[in-house]
């Protein structure tokens, strides 16, 4: 580190850049050429997978955009085999129309979300 003039504040700052606080958690920690950190955990504080339990999870899929600011995915609606009066109806569950939509998703097991655009606030 000295040869590299890298401090431990550096290096304690790079390492909460990568969600590490405890310093004392880090089995290796590696200044790479590109001058980015890569953090290896004790085995202890690794985060866990289902793998470690000898689970396997569902497939989730991707997430498909419907509409993003207003503008209806069609390509995509068509991919899903869907339509614009299914998409109308998802919308209208929630009080409003496609056009007032922000963004509105569909993921690979279904689940619809959408979040309404909010209005203009006057000045």
């Amino acid at each position: 580190m000295r040869k590299e003039r890298f401090t431990i504040n550096e290096l304690q700052e790079r390492l909460r850049d990568k969600d590490v606080i405890n310093i004392g958690d880090v089995e290796y920690a590696i200044l790479e050429t590109s001058g980015q950190i890569s953090v290896i955990l004790k085995p202890n504080k690794r985060n866990t997978i289902p793998e470690d339990f000898d689970i396997m999870p569902e497939y989730e899929g991707i997430s498909y955009d419907l509409i993003i600011d207003g503008k209806i995915m069609r390509d995509n609606l068509k991919i899903l085999n869907k339509d614009y009066n299914w998409l109308e109806t998802e919308i209208g569950k929630f009080g409003f129309k496609p056009e007032e939509t922000l963004i509105a998703t569909l993921d690979g097991k279904g689940n619809f979300f959408c979040q309404k655009k909010e209005g203009k606030k006057d000045a």
